[in-house]
């Protein structure tokens, strides 16, 4: 037998178990669908945090989820919120963006024909507390079919510390 076909045929075999099993290990979950990601530092430790908008394929509803990052790319924290889209979802049949930007997690929600509402909640990290709190939520809504002057609101969390991320539920506004 030709030594070149042996290490042809050797080689192929090699390569096709490699991506079989790269394709297994790295595949993801076909019931969790990322529908948006960010990352930005949200706890000030120079290290980048990720934040994903998930949901099912056979829901309506998704699931924010948070993780805080050590530098050696393992989950610190990990918040959850499945709470924060049903309002949304149920009015404008929409999800909503998500970001991290200067030491905030913001979701933005927007949406309507000629009433267009706007709703931006903002959490912010305690790293004493080592937790995400509710900071506020601009509100405003902007008439295009009569020509109306925008309208905004913004509403702070007095009692900064007392609504957990992880336990916010959207009301509509």
């Amino acid at each position: 037998m030709n030594p070149r076909f042996l290490f042809i045929g050797l080689f192929a075999s090699i390569f096709l178990i490699s991506c079989r099993s790269f394709r297994t290990t790295f595949k993801e979950p076909s019931h969790n669908l990322i529908i948006q990601k960010s990352i930005g530092d949200l706890n000030l430790d120079g290290i980048i945090d990720r934040a994903f908008l998930t949901k099912s394929n056979d829901a309506k509803k998704a699931v924010i989820t948070i993780l805080i990052k050590d530098s050696l790319d393992n989950n610190l924290k990990i918040f959850r919120n499945e709470y924060l889209t049903d309002g949304f979802i149920e009015l404008y049949d929409q999800l909503p963006e998500i970001a991290i930007k200067n030491e905030e997690f913001i979701i933005s929600y927007y949406g309507g024909m000629c009433l267009r509402e706007n709703r931006e909640l903002i959490f912010k990290f305690d790293s004493e507390l080592n937790n995400l709190y509710f900071y506020s939520l601009i509100y405003s809504t902007h008439n295009v079919c009569n020509e109306n002057e925008q309208t905004k609101s913004e509403t702070f969390n007095q009692e900064l510390r007392s609504i957990v991320f992880t336990e916010f539920k959207d009301t509509l506004y």
